[in-house]
This record gives C-alpha cells, sequence and structure tokens, in this order.
C-alpha cells in the first residue's frame, strides 16, 4: 500500500534536482565578492532590465505559442492561438520548477489530450517545434564561433556571423530530417509515430520557422548586450551568441531545475574574460532572473491554462501511482501464496 501519495511521490522524485540547483547557485555566489556584485546590478540599472524582460516575455509567451500554433496547423490541426497559448504558457510557467524538460512533456500531453492525438504524435509535434529552438540555439554557438575566429571589422564579423549561421543550421537541420528519414527508425513502432511530424514538414516551412526562431533568439540575445554593457562589460556580439546560447544549451542537461546554475553558471564563465568576474556574475544571475524566472511568473497569471495543466498533472500521478501500486501487490500477492505440495513427495 503507498501510505505517501502522489504529491509527496513527486516531491521525492524532484527533490535532487531541486538540492543540485540550490548548491550550484550557492556556489557561484561564495566565488565572488556580494558586495561587487551587488555594485553590478546596481550598475545594470533599470531600463535594461525591463528591456530584456519585456523581450523574454514576449518571446517566451506570445511567440513560443505562436511558433506552436504554425507547426501544428501545418500538420493538419486546427490549433487557434488560444489553443496554443493553452498548451505552451503553462509549460513556460512550470518550466521553472520542472527538472528532466519534463514541462515539454506536460505541453505534449495536453495536446494528446486536447486535440485527441496519439501521445506520441503528440510528444512528436512538441519536438519537433523546440527542435527549431534547440538548432537556432546551436547555430547561433557556430555563428558566434565564425564570428570571433573570422570577422574583421565590425562589417565582417556581422559576415562571419550570419554565414556561420545559416550554414550550420542548414547542415543541422538536413541532419535531422536525414535521421527521421531512416526507414528502420521511421518505420520503427515508437519512433515512427514520434518523428512522423518533422518528416512532413514541408522545406519552405521549415526554413521560415528556422529563420522566425533566428529573429527571435537575437532578439534576446541583443538584450544581453545591452545589459552587460551598462553594467561594464566590454562583451562583443559574437561572444554573447556563443556564450548566451551555448549556456542554453547547457542548461538542457538534466542536472538542475529547469537549468538553472548550469546555464547562469558557464555564462558568467565566458563573460568574466570581458570584465571583472563579479560583474560577469552580476550580469549571468540578472539576466537568467529576466529572460527565464519572470517569463514563468507572467505565466502564471494566466489562471485558467495554468490550472488545467496542473490538474491534468494531478490526475496523471495519482493514476500512476494506482497502477504501481497495484503491480507492487499484485507480485507480492504471488510471492505470498503457498506452494502446492509435491505429489512426488507425498507418495513417498
Amino acid at each position: 500500500m503507498n501510505m505517501l501519495g502522489p504529491e509527496a511521490s513527486r516531491k521525492g522524485w524532484t527533490w535532487p534536482w531541486v538540492a543540485t540547483t540550490v548548491v550550484v547557485l550557492v556556489v557561484i555566489l561564495l566565488s565572488v565578492p556580494a558586495d561587487r556584485v551587488a555594485e553590478a546590478l546596481g550598475r545594470i540599472g533599470i531600463g535594461p532590465t525591463l528591456l530584456a524582460a519585456a523581450v523574454a516575455v514576449v518571446d517566451g509567451l506570445l511567440l513560443d505559442s505562436d511558433r506552436l500554433r504554425r507547426v501544428c496547423r501545418h500538420l493538419g490541426l486546427d490549433v487557434t492561438l488560444r489553443d496554443a497559448a493553452a498548451l505552451a504558457v503553462p509549460a513556460t510557467a512550470l518550466g521553472v520548477v520542472a527538472p528532466l524538460q519534463s514541462d515539454e512533456v506536460l505541453k505534449a500531453r495536453q495536446l494528446n489530450v486536447r486535440h485527441h492525438r496519439p501521445f506520441a504524435e503528440a510528444l512528436g509535434i512538441v519536438a519537433t517545434d523546440r527542435g527549431f529552438s534547440l538548432v537556432t540555439h546551436a547555430a547561433l554557438v557556430a555563428g558566434g564561433l565564425a564570428g570571433l575566429g573570422y570577422g574583421s571589422g565590425p562589417l565582417g564579423t556581422a559576415v562571419a556571423i550570419a554565414l556561420g549561421t545559416s550554414v550550420s543550421g542548414a547542415l543541422l537541420l538536413a541532419l535531422v530530417r536525414a535521421i527521421a528519414s531512416v526507414p528502420s527508425l521511421a518505420n520503427h513502432r515508437l519512433f515512427g509515430p514520434f518523428s512522423g511530424p518533422f518528416r512532413c514538414l514541408r522545406p519552405a516551412f521549415v526554413v521560415g520557422m528556422f529563420g522566425y526562431a533566428l529573429a527571435a533568439d537575437l532578439a534576446v540575445a541583443a538584450t544581453l548586450v545591452v545589459m552587460a554593457g551598462a553594467a561594464g562589460l566590454e562583451a562583443p556580439l559574437a561572444a554573447v551568441l556563443v556564450w548566451r546560447h551555448g549556456s542554453v544549451l547547457i542548461g538542457k542537461v538534466p542536472l538542475t531545475v529547469g537549468g538553472y546554475g548550469l546555464r547562469e553558471g558557464s555564462l558568467a564563465v565566458g563573460l568574466s574574460a570581458y570584465g571583472e568576474a563579479p560583474v560577469a556574475v552580476a550580469v549571468a544571475l540578472w539576466f537568467g532572473v529576466c529572460a527565464s524566472l519572470i517569463p514563468s511568473l507572467v505565466a502564471l497569471t494566466f489562471r485558467p491554462f495554468v490550472a488545467e495543466t496542473v490538474e491534468r498533472l494531478r490526475q496523471d500521478l495519482a493514476q500512476g501511482v494506482r497502477e504501481v501500486t497495484t503491480l507492487l501487490g499484485s507480485r507480492g500477492d504471488r510471492q505470498s501464496d503457498p506452494q502446492p505440495p509435491d505429489d512426488v513427495n507425498l507418495r513417498r
């Protein structure tokens, strides 16, 4: 019998990530003088903070919902912007506390329930939408490296960034499509429905969505350039692209809640090459608040959408606990059943 219940089970499942997140953030803060960090935060000011927060909220709520809507409609689902927001906004709200990218699984589960799609297909649709974002992050890292390595002057750097980003993005998208189209994978019972949505995308749509995600991510990175400059860091755009988007990819490693700590720590390490370490830590932590925490808090104000997703999560957890309890109970009953007597021994 399960004496803990679904809520306690969920807490027991998430506490290692919470503990790791706290430890990483504490280590970051203890590595530099607190007064220097506070001084740098004061230099950032309200203007860069509001700019970064506003762009992040628009990207994390409105544009994120619109990108999901476009992917769904391209695949034949009649999804409005409000429908897409009902899927995407709760994931943004819960992503601040959800380990292992489970917020994306919640999004797929809601798509499965609301629009009556098989869960594997719904998960593939959400993965396709997220895939554009991941490819864009990786492409911007490559573009930033090209700008740092081959750029000469503002114009030359811009050209190197553009070429590096576009070429690497095209190669990554072609690679993903090739993997998804491998016959043994495409016909697989589980991977086939999951990869099916990406195989159905028209090339023109793929290019358009890559450009859409690219513009949004460049806008967010530009706010980091402004914030770093206000704090006193002389970080060029190419370096910001490398470390901002590289830190996002590092934050996907499932060690902390929502990527917090890993993302800010790696960004601080990269920015410290262009100024003092306390200033880099201040910018990294404050940008993390603006780009990740504030959009999650704003998303929580959409209570009907969030409440529906949380209730679905509660029901799924309760159902999972019941099934596991039943399974364990049935195994225990079989093990405790007395063994029938051996006829041979009885005859003896």
